[in-house]
């Protein structure tokens, strides 16, 4: 988030920076991620992670995301074990906690 400006409001902001999109957004938790790299940095982040649901056209910003693909978790969880280097630090650390069972909403 920018200084002064809400959570919801920043994920709102970024989907549609992001992905070129807008839909009501459920906030499932927060995480904690900290990872040390080779090269002597580290990164320590509080994540907010949201849920939404959108029907139309997706226009992901070229410079934000190289790409979009929809797929079951147990896919996503395979290809990343298969091939990490596809995915960044962070995400894969949070797949490997599962928490996006943890942070589902019950019966999806």
């Amino acid at each position: 988030p920018r200084p002064g400006e809400a959570v919801e409001a920043a994920a709102l902001r970024r989907l549609d920076e992001e992905m070129g999109i807008s839909c009501a957004l459920q906030a499932l938790g927060t995480l904690t991620y900290h990872a040390a790299f080779d090269n002597g940095l580290t990164e320590h982040e509080i994540v907010h992670v949201y849920s939404g649901v959108f029907e139309g056209a997706i226009a992901p910003e070229p410079s934000e995301a190289d790409g979009f693909q929809w797929c079951a978790l147990a896919d996503v969880q395979r290809d990343a074990a298969a091939m990490p280097e596809r995915y960044s630090v962070w995400f894969r650390k949070y797949l490997d906690a599962e928490w996006p069972l943890f942070l589902a909403p019950a019966g999806t």
